[in-house]
């Protein structure tokens, strides 16, 4: 069986969730307010605007692909490649230089 380690970003996470829940849970205790389901509801919105965004930028790739193809084809791609080149050559080795230090 192969163990997995937690990442820090994922302990960051579950620590989030299990710090709404508390709250969620004392507020029902305390303030006899139903905070569960208003989480529960403004989770399912905010999926819901998430998976329309998806859609929308879907359609935005789609489109860009497309154009992409287009001039991979029509050899407009390798002409840029040409043309930019050694300006990404350059910032690649400055970058490359600063992350070193």
């Amino acid at each position: 069986m192969n163990k997995k380690n937690l990442d820090p970003l994922n302990i960051l996470w579950i620590l989030l969730f299990l710090t709404g829940f508390f709250v969620a849970c004392i507020r029902l205790i305390v303030l006899n307010e139903d905070a569960l389901s208003k989480v529960l509801n403004s989770t399912f919105d905010s999926a819901k605007t998430a998976f329309e965004i998806s859609i929308g930028l879907t359609g935005v790739l789609c489109f860009w692909m497309g154009l992409m193809k287009v001039g991979e084809e029509a050899g407009f791609i390798k002409i840029l490649t040409r043309a930019l080149g050694p300006l990404f050559k350059k910032s690649c080795l400055a970058f490359q230089k600063t992350t070193l230090l």
